[in-house]
């Protein structure tokens, strides 16, 4: 198996960054828990460690919940004013807005029903993955052909 040099994993890494973002902000389309701040997108960065493995890390504080997903209830404890969030706007079904505030401490947390896994990281992945393949193969048959 042939060794990728530095400069293809760098290309992995920002390709894979790049299709997190995109990826993301398709599944914030259809889900109401995947923000939709610049500052989310933006937490996503890559490193090139040792051994050449590519890691993907992120600022974000809730990034586990949103890849991982829960298997049933879940407490929204960053929703509480003991958190520091006192005032929760909700869009209702027919375009207004109504405020809720939030429980006081976490005991008593709201509970959402179930949190859904979402894969926007993995297709991300498989995306940068099969465009820097598809860059080798090409170069690989563009020097096949000039012998």
């Amino acid at each position: 198996m042939a060794k990728l040099e530095r400069r293809d994993l760098e290309e992995v890494g920002r390709l894979w960054v790049k299709y997190i973002k995109e990826e993301a902000r398709k599944d914030a389309k259809k889900s109401t828990f995947i923000p939709r701040d610049r500052e989310f997108y933006n937490s996503f960065e890559y490193r090139v460690e040792k051994g050449g493995i590519v890691a993907i890390y992120s600022t974000w504080p809730w990034l586990d919940l949103i890849t991982e997903g829960t298997r049933g209830p879940y407490k929204m404890k960053w929703l509480t004013h003991q958190k520091g969030v006192d005032i929760v706007p909700l869009a209702q079904a027919d375009g207004t807005m109504a405020f809720r505030t939030t429980p006081l401490t976490l005991a008593k947390a709201w509970i959402h029903p179930k949190i859904a896994k979402h894969t926007f990281i993995n297709r991300a992945y498989e995306r940068a993955v099969s465009e820097l393949l598809d860059k080798v193969l090409n170069k690989a048959f563009d020097a096949a052909g000039s012998r």
